[in-house]
């Protein structure tokens, strides 16, 4: 046996180069197809979203109740197919490297509740309450404001689902115990995810193959979430405890501080 690795040794180090190739081939074939699956459904569903909203809007006539009901049916379901296809764009666009960053100085604080203002009415129907806070004196993040502004509606919407009516969800902006970071953590008030349901978080996190195929919008919002912090140099993780829900925690760099 000994004798046969020693006569493989040469052939699987010749390999390493093809193998290393056809992945790297196989990932980029990959990126285009859902790139270009996007583009092309992304046109007609916006336009689609567009028209069932003049419908309910009533500016083609008058609506029963019944046709209104079942309009609002298709129009979740196709709104719901835009933000899959909007998110299958943004993962082949940072699988290849084309997402950019436009560094700025950010009051992060100040725009986590900006973000955390848009949202109450969603909060108001169900009777939840928002509690954030935000450490004194912080200094600017180096971020792009754009980019960080979805990383926090991620984490906030995502919060907002999973907390049932008259809960309450806990968001903070503090300094990072990594030092040069500040973190932005958002505590959920519904129950605590399982192993099970931890394990599959942490594989959709790497959505490969059939991971990507599998997610639903959630699991590529965060997705998309995590890698637009890791872009900026952060770190993206989730802790669950018995009678605390789910907590999501990210750090994006200081401006003028060494990381």
């Amino acid at each position: 046996m000994e004798m046969s690795d020693q006569r493989l040794a040469p052939v699987r180090q010749n390999l390493r180069p093809v193998v290393t190739s056809v992945e790297a081939r196989l990932a980029e074939v990959k990126s285009r197809f859902f790139s270009a699956a996007a583009h092309e459904l992304r046109t007609p569903l916006t336009t689609i979203v567009g028209y069932l909203e003049m419908l309910l809007d009533g500016e083609f006539g008058p609506l029963s109740e019944s046709q209104r009901e079942h309009l609002k049916v298709v129009s979740e379901s196709a709104r719901h197919l835009r933000a899959v296809t909007n998110n299958l764009l943004a993962v082949a666009q940072i699988e290849a490297g084309r997402i950019p960053l436009d560094l700025q100085r950010i009051d992060l604080a100040a725009l986590v509740q900006t973000v955390a203002d848009g949202i109450q009415p969603r909060l108001r129907l169900k009777a939840q309450r928002l509690e954030l806070r935000t450490a004194s004196d912080l200094p600017l993040a180096l971020c792009d404001f754009g980019k960080a502004m979805q990383v926090a509606d991620t984490l906030l919407d995502g919060a907002y689902k999973r907390t049932p009516e008259g809960g309450v969800i806990a968001a903070s902006v503090s300094r990072a115990a990594e030092k040069g970071f500040l973190q932005l953590t958002v505590m959920d008030g519904g129950p605590p995810m399982s192993a099970q349901e931890m394990a599959q978080m942490a594989k959709y996190l790497s959505l490969d193959g059939m991971g990507l195929i599998e997610a639903d919008v959630a699991d590529l919002d965060l997705y998309v979430a995590c890698s637009l912090v890791e872009l900026h140099g952060g770190r993206f993780w989730c802790e669950s405890a018995p009678e605390r829900g789910s907590s999501f925690s990210v750090t994006f760099p200081i401006a003028d501080e060494p990381r």
